[in-house]
């Protein structure tokens, strides 16, 4: 495993129990799918994002694996409950009832965030979200309410 996280990261309003389900799902699809050895990798960093005149910022948390990759016409799919996609790519394909992806696409925009998947069949994948940093939280906030 190899992590990329830099010290100096601002918090996200969100609950730690929820993101950590979030997480530990997206590294559990990063093992089953990946072929052993390869690595997998965690990065997170912040950006910032305007919209109009505002500027916020985010964090990103990515997950890479070089494992058996997602075919194209699966990648809507498999965010849908019970659904894992296709899955030509494995002979055995992990056990499970296909909610992960689901529920953790419906934890991450709760907190204001987005989840996604950027794959190709036979390469890997990377799993990434998004959250508003907690100062930019606090911020629209207290525009919404004074405005």
């Amino acid at each position: 495993m190899i992590l990329d996280v830099p010290e100096d990261l601002p918090p996200v309003l969100a609950d730690r129990d929820r993101i950590q389900q979030v997480i530990t799902n997206l590294l559990n699809n990063a093992v089953n799918f990946s072929h052993a050895g390869d690595p997998i990798t965690i990065k997170v960093e912040t950006f910032e994002q305007a919209s109009g005149a505002t500027r916020s910022e985010w964090v990103r948390v990515s997950v890479t694996d070089q494992g058996v990759g997602i075919d194209e016409k699966d990648l809507d799919l498999i965010f849908e409950k019970f659904n894992q996609g296709s899955g030509d790519t494995l002979t055995a394909k992990p056990q499970g009832a296909g909610l992960g992806l689901s529920i953790s696409r419906e934890i991450v925009t709760h907190y204001g965030g987005e989840l996604w998947v950027r794959s190709l069949s036979g390469e890997g994948s990377t799993f990434a979200f998004t959250l508003p940093a907690h100062a930019s939280v606090e911020s629209s906030q207290r525009k919404v309410s004074n405005g």
